[in-house]
């Protein structure tokens, strides 16, 4: 695997590790909201069941009794058990925690690589066959989903890069400079390249972008990837 290959394999494995931590945690998020959710139901459902069944119940929108109350919190708490079987939030949860794992440990032999004669080489590992294992072996992330995944990983390399220019700064006044900076689409290539001319803008030159990029690959081979494979392949 000569050197440009490797900066773009490599590319494509920072983005979808980026990509997986993300659905790990968006499932995980809701997998846990919809389970304290079945849970506040049931104990709201006991303690109701508690009071005596013919004392009648005024709420906002209708008035009942304990008994039709209990009757309809059942109904919406075997409702949101049946959607938790449906979704499965925290199976795909784990797939992607899975992934990330996987990806983790792929991106570690893709750093420790050395380079003879213009090509990579893994540490006792065939870094092509363990992309390739590990891309086929990965849940993918869904085609809706990758463009906004790939955004997100970009934003973080740029804020990551502006850091470390600015390292006082607070993360949130970065992000909006460079949501303000990204937004003039038609003054964006003329603003680069004569340099930073507005707040939380860096330096454009590629090598010092890529030294100061946090997740790039060694030293040795100075990439900027530029990840155009779509989720899921193994480019």
């Amino acid at each position: 695997m000569d050197a440009a290959e490797y900066k773009r394999r490599f590319g494509v494995l920072d983005m979808m590790l980026t990509g997986h931590s993300l659905e790990r945690d968006r499932y995980g998020r809701w997998s846990t909201l919809l389970t304290l959710l079945v849970l506040a139901l049931s104990i709201v459902t006991t303690m109701t069941a508690l009071i005596a069944s013919n004392r009648v119940i005024d709420f906002a929108i209708a008035t009942m009794t304990i008994q039709t109350a209990v009757g309809i919190l059942s109904a919406a708490i075997f409702f949101l058990a049946l959607v938790e079987l449906r979704v499965d939030w925290r199976q795909r949860a784990w797939s992607h925690e899975r992934a990330v794992d996987e990806l983790s440990k792929l991106k570690a032999e893709f750093r420790g690589a050395s380079f003879a004669g213009g090509q990579a080489q893994g540490s006792g590992v065939d870094l092509v066959l363990a992309y390739d294992q590990a891309m086929e072996a990965i849940v993918p992330i869904p085609e809706k989903r990758f463009l906004k995944l790939k955004s997100r990983h970009r934003r973080k390399v740029a804020v990551s890069r502006m850091i470390g220019a600015r390292p006082g700064a607070p993360i949130l006044w970065l992000r909006l400079c460079l949501l303000l900076q990204d937004s003039k689409c038609g003054e964006r290539k003329t603003s680069r390249s004569a340099g930073p001319s507005e707040p939380g803008d860096v330096p454009r030159d590629p090598e010092a972008a890529a030294a100061a990029e946090e997740t790039d690959p060694p030293a040795t081979v100075q990439p900027t990837p530029d990840v155009e494979s779509p989720a899921g392949g193994t480019g």
